[in-house]
Parts: structure tokens; sequence; C-alpha cells
């Protein structure tokens, strides 16, 4: 992805998935080979440890990352960018609509065709009845069509802070 525009080539859906089973499962069809570097986005809420685990899902994915050396035998160059606090939605979902079509006619989010199930999502995504500014999170493609959109909102605030000096702060 260059500065300003994504390209979704590929993903990975694993239904009633642990995060590692995710991690394998892009290792196994060598997306990991791909790029120069790994670039994490998510849901702040993914930081959280539960009961369950002394592990976040981002500690996960780093760990596994860390210990992942492509056929080459290099080691992957990631990094993460999650924020502390999740943007408002409305801001996001605005956001990321203008990335995919800006009122200049201007597109710079692509998907892929093998990336069926985010461009589903794209297309359906709907906020919850009722007056309130939630999404419904039971469709299939919520989940990943939310992740994609916590990945562009970073781009942006990169892109505005700079510009603007920091005036805009999403991440706590």
């Amino acid at each position: 992805q260059d500065m300003g525009s994504w390209h979704f080539f590929d993903e990975v859906i694993v239904d009633g998935q642990r995060t590692l089973d995710c991690m394998e499962e892009a290792a196994g069809r060598e997306i990991l080979e791909l790029g120069t570097q790994i670039i994490i986005h998510g849901d702040a809420t993914g930081r959280n440890r539960d009961t369950r685990n002394i592990h976040s899902d981002y500690d996960l994915i780093e760990n596994f990352l860390s210990n992942f050396k492509k056929k080459n035998g290099q080691k992957l160059n990631f990094k993460t960018q999650v924020p502390r606090a999740n943007p408002a939605l409305r801001e996001r979902h605005n956001i990321s609509n203008a990335y995919m079509l800006n009122a200049s006619g201007t597109r710079r989010l692509f998907v892929y065709e093998p990336c069926q199930t985010l461009d589903e999502g794209f297309r359906l995504t709907a906020l919850k009845q009722g007056g309130q500014y939630l999404e419904d999170d039971r469709p299939r493609y919520q989940h990943c069509t939310t992740a994609a959109t916590y990945g562009v909102m970073d781009e942006w605030f990169e892109i505005n802070s700079r510009r603007n000096s920091g005036v805009y702060s999403y991440r706590g």
C-alpha cells in the first residue's frame, strides 16, 4: 500500500477461529512471504487480556511473527499500530467511505477478487436499527470489514497529524 491508498489482495477468514489459527493459515498460504513490512492494525480491545489467557490477541500475533522465518531464512519486518482507544464509529464510517469514493470521485481503497468476505462487508455493512449509531455485528463479514477500516483510520490519522500537528487524536 502506498501512502493514501489501500489495496486488499487477499483475506484470511477462519470461522470460529482462535488468533493463532488465523496466523497459521496466513503462513500456510504464504501471505507472510509477501512484501517488505507487515503492519498490524485492529481494534483497541484486542489489547485486553481475559480470564482464559494471560496474553492479548496482539501479544499472540507479535509472538508468532517474531518467531516466523520466511523461506529464505529472513525474519519478518513488522510493527503494530493499534490505537489505545477506537475511533468514533461515525467518523470511521465517513472516512472509510471517502477512501472508497470521495466527493471528487477519487478512489483510494481497492478490494480484489480473492477478498469475497471483505467485498461483501463493504457493500452490505449497515448500522443497527433504532437510531443509535452502532454497527450490526451479527453478519459474518462485519468483523473483517471493521478490522480493515481500523487500518484506514490509522493511516488517515498519520497523514492528517503531519498536516495538522496532532489536532486529531483517537489514539487516546
